[in-house]
C-alpha cells in the first residue's frame, strides 16, 4: 500500500494547504539548490508490527514542512497537522486509511543538508493491508 502517495493526494486536494510541492522521500537536488519555498516531504519511517493474520497495520510517517523562514515552516506545518488529524476513515487511490495520528508534533530547526528552516514531526496511520476500492 501505498500511504505516503494517498496522503499526499489527500493533502494536494486540501485548498487549505498553501503549496503543491507534496513530495514523498526526500527534497529533489534541483529544489534543493534554489531559494527556500513552502515545500512538505513525506516519507515512510517504519512503525510496529502488526500480528500475521491481521488485515491492518500502523506505518509511521515522518513529515518535514520547509518554509523559507521558521514562521513559514511553522505555519505550512499547522495546516498540514490540521488535514492529517482530522482524516476520518477513507479510501484514496486503493488505501484504505483507518485513522491518522500525531505521534511527534513540529518540531523547528534548520535542516543540515538543504540549510532550509524546517518544522518536522511524525504521524502513524493506521490502513488496511489489502487494497480497497
Amino acid at each position: 500500500m501505498d500511504v505516503v502517495g494517498a496522503l499526499i493526494a489527500i493533502l494536494k486536494a486540501d485548498p487549505a494547504v498553501p503549496t503543491d510541492n507534496i513530495l514523498g522521500g526526500t527534497l529533489p537536488r534541483d529544489i534543493n539548490k534554489s531559494l527556500p519555498e513552502m515545500t512538505v516531504v513525506l516519507r515512510r519511517a517504519g512503525g510496529p508490527q502488526a500480528a500475521s493474520y491481521q488485515e491492518w497495520s500502523n506505518k509511521r510517517v515522518d513529515v518535514d514542512c520547509f518554509g523559507a523562514d521558521d514562521k513559514e515552516a511553522s505555519d505550512l506545518w499547522d495546516v498540514v497537522y490540521a488535514t492529517l488529524r482530522q482524516l476520518r476513515r477513507t479510501v484514496q487511490d486503493g488505501v484504505l486509511i483507518h485513522r491518522c495520528d500525531c505521534t511527534a508534533d513540529g518540531t523547528s530547526f534548520v535542516d543540515p543538508v538543504a540549510t532550509w528552516p524546517i518544522c518536522a514531526g511524525t504521524f502513524m496511520v493506521t490502513v488496511a493491508d489489502i487494497a480497497a476500492a
